[in-house]
């Protein structure tokens, strides 16, 4: 799925250059990755147990930037779980990886 070339020169002077187009089950989205307090929110939202089913959708709203916040939210009416897969992502581009590697120096 492609995204305009004009929505992505507006979100580039916006929000910069580095932007990713995710896509699963035929929706495509841009995204910025988390901003620091973002990912800190997530991070305690997901260490309790109430409000971890939340987390993930919480993290994806904030870095959507594509389509607007209206349409995300009707795309996640109809398929709820895509906020947790583009949150797995956004997770990755804040830097969490399976392992690091480690050296003896």
């Amino acid at each position: 799925m492609d995204v305009p070339q004009e929505i992505l020169d507006r979100l580039r002077v916006e929000h910069g250059d580095d932007l990713h187009l995710f896509e699963a089950a035929g929706v495509a989205v841009v995204v910025r990755p988390p901003l620091k307090a973002e990912y800190r929110r997530f991070r305690a939202k997901s260490s309790e147990e109430r409000t971890r089913p939340d987390a993930l959708e919480e993290l994806a709203r904030g870095c959507v930037l594509h389509p607007g916040r209206a349409e995300f939210e009707k795309i996640l009416e109809r398929k709820p779980g895509l906020a947790d897969v583009f949150g797995a992502k956004l997770l990755e581009l804040a830097g969490i990886v399976g392992e690091a590697d480690a050296k003896k120096l």
